[in-house]
């Protein structure tokens, strides 16, 4: 015992590292260390828990307050990471930060519909029986978003806010299938290349929308689709509401909390069908 108080005094003083026990004081200091690897059970007890081991493998072994041995968690030998004190598959995206649940009425994942505001008027939802995510404008063509009313795009640059509304795939010929019963509040944009028709899918400037409003998760989504027959390269970039469980979403439009990557947000499983392999999901 003599020689382990001059070994703990030498600590003290010298402030040598070792792998062992990290003795706290009340304020939960770092006051003292020894080797528990030269012991077979610990002597030492402080007046209080020893300090907790870390998942980084720093404190392999260390000493509890009823002087057992304890054997700290190695992420390395698990070929895992530390963070934030758990041990996590190396290339996790899920979020150090707490995700922002937004429960705000008329935002994104909310129900909606597009309707003409002047019956006299051109329709500007629809393009032959094609719901459009955002209504044209223009002279003698009437047509506004409902239901979005809080959703904000102002600073996200090239994003629309748009009603994703349900498009048959037997009549998707001048867009892709979408699947929202009672319509999707989203913020977006979507690129064409190599139709002459793209314009009737494309919208915003999908390019430039590189941020999406916090609380949400940007799926970026490249793939080939024919519009009118003809070839053409789409990229779809949509801010999608994140989620814990249904009830942030909106189960009666089947819209449901759904997880890709680590991430959960509100959507409709169908939608993923013709997207393809390619999808990135980043949280906001």
């Amino acid at each position: 015992m003599t020689s382990f108080l001059k070994r703990l005094s030498l600590c003290c003083i010298a402030g040598v590292a070792l792998t062992g026990l990290f003795a706290c004081d009340n304020a939960g200091n770092h006051v003292a260390e020894y080797d528990c690897e030269e012991f077979d059970t610990c002597d030492y007890v402080p007046p209080q828990k020893s300090c907790i081991s870390t998942c980084d493998g720093t404190v392999p072994l260390v000493c509890n307050s009823a002087g057992d041995l304890v054997k700290g968690t190695d992420c390395a030998l698990s070929d895992q990471i530390c963070e934030n004190g758990t041990c996590k598959a190396k290339g996790s995206t899920t979020p150090s930060d707490p995700v922002e649940i937004v429960t705000l009425d008329k935002w994104i994942g909310a129900p909606c519909e597009c309707t003409p505001d002047d019956p006299e008027l051109a329709n500007g939802c629809v393009v032959g029986t094609i719901p459009l995510p955002v209504p044209i404008e223009g002279d003698g063509i009437s047509g506004s978003i409902k239901g979005c009313e809080n959703v904000d795009a102002s600073d996200i640059p090239g994003a629309k806010v748009v009603c994703l509304r349900t498009i048959d795939k037997d009549a998707a010929t001048m867009a892709p299938p979408v699947y929202f019963p009672q319509g999707y509040c989203a913020v977006a944009a979507v690129g064409c290349e190599g139709s002459t028709f793209c314009g009737t899918a494309a919208f915003g400037d999908v390019k430039a929308m590189t941020s999406c409003p916090k609380g949400t998760v940007m799926l970026v989504a490249p793939f080939d689709y024919p519009i009118m027959n003809e070839p053409s390269k789409i990229e779809d970039r949509v801010c999608a509401k994140s989620c814990r469980d249904d009830s942030d979403c909106n189960p009666e439009g089947e819209v449901y909390c759904i997880e890709r990557e680590g991430l959960k947000f509100c959507y409709n499983e169908a939608n993923f069908e013709f997207l393809g392999n390619n999808i990135t999901f980043t949280q906001f």
